[in-house]
């Protein structure tokens, strides 16, 4: 199945997406982008003057849409920011895979473990470095996965397992079984079911 590799410009689309796009990435990860960090990458024109170009064509800052695929950036400098939905697939495959990192990972995992999920917190508490950076990573793919199916719909789910596994460098049936293995999980617990339970098994 495929989906085009363009933002979206009609505006009848860009009214749909706008109602299922906010809320699509967690854990305290921004979803607007000003331009100035996107100039020459995912897909964008180089510099300030092509990428105000294409939005004036593609119609983005159409009032009907403020605060959906676009708002004015509040603070020193001014200016607009975009929602991450307006950049090119196959990029925002890339900018998702930047911004769900370790870091933001281990900055909001629970810092008291509930009763029910001690045991797999202890368990992963007693693994290698090695075996926990490679749950970050399963995490950050999952993360990654499920903002993009929010944005790209239900029907897409195929092709968004295939671009996620593709830029992680895993199986799409990887990708399955860590979402089998966190279903029912509590967000905050999800990283303490993601260390394989055999070492020689942890081949993220």
């Amino acid at each position: 199945m495929k989906i085009k590799d363009a933002p979206i410009t009609d505006r009848s689309e860009q009214v749909a997406v706008s109602e299922i796009q906010h809320g699509c990435l967690f854990l305290g990860v921004s979803e607007w982008f000003v331009p100035t960090d996107v100039y020459g990458m995912y897909g964008f024109p180089l510099d300030r003057s092509n990428f105000n170009k294409m939005v004036k064509r593609k119609n983005w800052r159409n009032p009907e849409l403020q605060n959906k695929i676009w708002r004015r950036r509040i603070g020193r400098g001014g200016g607009y920011e975009y929602h991450f939905t307006l950049i090119p697939i196959i990029g925002r495959v890339k900018w998702l895979k930047e911004k769900i990192d370790a870091k933001t990972i281990q900055e909001n995992i629970r810092a008291t473990p509930e009763i029910q999920h001690l045991e797999a917190w202890t368990f992963y508490a007693n693994q290698s470095e090695k075996c926990k950076k490679a749950a970050k990573k399963r995490l950050s793919a999952i993360m990654a996965l499920e903002a993009l199916v929010c944005t790209v719909g239900g029907q897409d789910v195929g092709f968004a397992n295939s671009l996620i596994a593709k830029n992680y460098k895993v199986s799409k049936s990887s990708l399955y079984n860590w979402q089998a293995r966190l279903h029912g999980k509590p967000r905050e617990d999800r990283l303490a079911y993601l260390v394989d339970q055999y070492t020689r098994r942890n081949s993220y």
